[in-house]
Formats: C-alpha cells, sequence, structure tokens
C-alpha cells in the first residue's frame, strides 16, 4: 500500500487550497485530535482529513474559521469516514451546530461483520492493510505547538488506511446485505439531539445512579442537573464541581439543610462554603416536585426474582441469535434495553428498524412466555 505524504494546514489560504483538492471525492476519511481534561467542552487541536490521494492535517488551534469544513461535509454527495465517530461528531456538532450530510462509522461497520463490539481501528488496519500502527504518539498533548513529525505521521495515520477500510468493509456489507444496517445506524448517530446538552438528562452518567429509586433518585436528578449547569457555564469538568459520589450521598440522604450537608463524609467543606446554598434550595425543589415530573432512570430499583428469571430468558435466546449472525448481543441489544424490556417498556432501539426483524420480535415473543 503506498504511503501518501501529508501536509500540514495554518492559514485560510491553505485550507481552500486543501478543500479543492477534496472537492469531487464522494468519501472522505476524518478524524479529530482534542484535549477535553481541564474543561467541559472539548478543544479541538487538529482536524485529519484524506482522500484516495490527500492527506491533510488541519490545525485548529491556528485557523480562525473550520466553516469551510463544514460545508463541506454538509454537502449530501459526500460521506464522511470516521472510526468510532461518536466523540468526532460530538466535537463537529460543538463547533458548526450541525453534522456530517452521511456517516459511515467502520467500527459499526466492523462490528455488522463479525469483529467484535470494541474493535479499534489499529485492529482493523493490521487485519485489512497488513500495517502494524506505531501507536509511541498515543498520549500527545495535541494543544502543545509546534508537534514533531512523528506526532503529526501518527495523527495522518488515522486517515492513511480509512479510505482502504471504507471500500472494503462497504463492499463486505454489500455482499451480506447488511449495508441498510450500517447506514440506519449511523443515521442515528447523526441525530443533533444526541450531541446537544441537557442537564435534565445528566444523571444518567452518575456512577451508582441505577442503585437509586424513588425520592433518591429525583433529587439526583435536580442535583445532577445543577451540576450540569454549572459545569457548561464555567466550562469545567463536572468531576471539577463536585463528584459523583457526592452526588449520590446527598441523593440517598436527601440531604436539604447545610448541617446535613456537613455531615455527609463526601461532600468538602469548600463546596459547602461556596455553594451550600444553592444545593440546599435545590434539594428542596427537588422534594416537593411530583413524582411525575422527573423522567425514568432506566432502572427503577433492582429487579424482583421473577424479573431476573425473564431477564436471563432474554440473554439467553438474545446470544442463540447473536451467534448465530456472527454479531456482538451487546450490538443488538445491550443489557440496559434487556431491562426496560422486563419491567415493560415495549419501545427500546432493539424493537426498532432492522433490529426488531433480526432480535426484537424475538425478544417479544419471549416476554409473552413470561
Amino acid at each position: 500500500m503506498t504511503t501518501r505524504p501529508w501536509e500540514i494546514i495554518r492559514s485560510p489560504g491553505e485550507l481552500d487550497l486543501a478543500l479543492n483538492k477534496l472537492e469531487g471525492s464522494h468519501f472522505l476519511a476524518l478524524d479529530t485530535e482534542f484535549i477535553r481534561e481541564r474543561t467541559y467542552q472539548s478543544r479541538l487541536c487538529l482536524v485529519q482529513i484524506a482522500d484516495v490521494e490527500n492527506i491533510f492535517l488541519l490545525d485548529a488551534l491556528a485557523l480562525p474559521s473550520l466553516e469551510p469544513l463544514g460545508r463541506l461535509l454538509a454537502n449530501p454527495e459526500v460521506t464522511t469516514v470516521v472510526h468510532s465517530a461518536r466523540q468526532d461528531l460530538e466535537i463537529l456538532y460543538q463547533i458548526w451546530g450541525e453534522l456530517p450530510a452521511n456517516l459511515f462509522d467502520s467500527q459499526v461497520a466492523a462490528v455488522l461483520l463479525g469483529h467484535g463490539e470494541q474493535i479499534g481501528y489499529s485492529a482493523l488496519v493490521k487485519e485489512y492493510c497488513g500495517v502494524e500502527l506505531d501507536k509511541s504518539a498515543t498520549r500527545t498533548d495535541w494543544s502543545k505547538r509546534p508537534l514533531s513529525t512523528r506526532q503529526l505521521d501518527y495523527a495522518a495515520d488515522d486517515v492513511r488506511y480509512l479510505t482502504h477500510l471504507y471500500l472494503a468493509l462497504q463492499k463486505e456489507l454489500v455482499e451480506c446485505q447488511r449495508i441498510d444496517w450500517l447506514e440506519a445506524d449511523c443515521h442515528q448517530l447523526c441525530e443533533p439531539a444526541l450531541y446537544a446538552a441537557d442537564p435534565w438528562q445528566a444523571h444518567l452518567r452518575v456512577k451508582g445512579a441505577r442503585s437509586l429509586d424513588g425520592d433518591a433518585r429525583r433529587v439526583l436528578r435536580w442535583i445532577a442537573a445543577w451540576r450540569e449547569e454549572q459545569a457548561i457555564n464555567r466550562n469545567l469538568p463536572r468531576q471539577w464541581i463536585i463528584k459523583d459520589a457526592a452526588l449520590m450521598q446527598i441523593a440517598s440522604q436527601q440531604a436539604h439543610t447545610r448541617i446535613q450537608l456537613a455531615q455527609l463524609d463526601e461532600v468538602p467543606e469548600t463546596f459547602i462554603n461556596r455553594f451550600g446554598a444553592e444545593i440546599v434550595e435545590t434539594v428542596g425543589k427537588a422534594r416537593e416536585a411530583p413524582p411525575e415530573s422527573q423522567d425514568d432512570l432506566s432502572a427503577a430499583g433492582p429487579l424482583t426474582g421473577k424479573e431476573k428469571e425473564t431477564l436471563n430468558r432474554l440473554k439467553k435466546a438474545l446470544t442463540r441469535q447473536a451467534e448465530a449472525m456472527g454479531i456482538a448481543p451487546g450490538f443488538l441489544a445491550p443489557r440496559r434495553e434487556l431491562e426496560q424490556l422486563v419491567r415493560g417498556d415495549r419501545d427500546v432501539p432493539a424493537t426498532r428498524g432492522w433490529r426488531r426483524e433480526v432480535i426484537g420480535s424475538l425478544l417479544l415473543a419471549e416476554l409473552e412466555k413470561s
């Protein structure tokens, strides 16, 4: 496989020339490098984009705007090829407020072809291209300048082989009649709602949240939303505002006075001094809110014994079907969806679209036996 040279792009003029070379390509490989350790929003540092002939590395810290690239990716005649696209799409949406017109996620494609649910880019490159990628620059701080040639080579490799993977994986998906499944899943990945921050859904990310029920779960939802808003407004990691363990302790104890907050060992005194009044007010509002005002947390307490038996039957049926199809079970229907089905929710992703035909109907039939 030929090694294409890369070109670093640092000025608007260079960007225009690069994008002119890419115009007319029906598919473009894309990757991003960013940092997020000290901020709520990711800081985009580098964008790698390539077609079968060119590789361009766009220095996002030097370029005043990447809007021209956004317009190119929004072209309905262009397919954007990304491996494990979720984080890259989040950054694109953060910058442009829109997403590519067409997406091909090579990780999703590989899973549909039986390569395992978390198959990495390097593993695919080794299998399809016979190349062992250099991983020595994995821990690069992409915000530092100048970037070394070794680091830029590493970044270029992230798109260098994506064009070949796209052609190979697409061909296999067509041959096994699963290309429509890939297109449906990639269409879902390009739904803006996935990337728009919603503080009222922040409780779903709190570690241990599934163990709470009733009033404690409602309190968690309110204080997690408060933390999310603080993190967004200050552009700080949410754990820097207050850690998950502290949120869980406040929610489980329903602490609604400063004295009660001070008795919780996970809640720092400095936090109480700064935000104690706001937390007390927020917990009070949560305690007064009617139960029907809260969203389900995807797990309303532990399953009963009978529900566990039903869940085990669903898992066995899922495993049998997944093995027959050569697809990871969790990709067809993750455990949380099985639990939702057991609890009575029949409208989950596994019962919609192409999944309904291959696994959803089977799971629903199994539920009828309960």
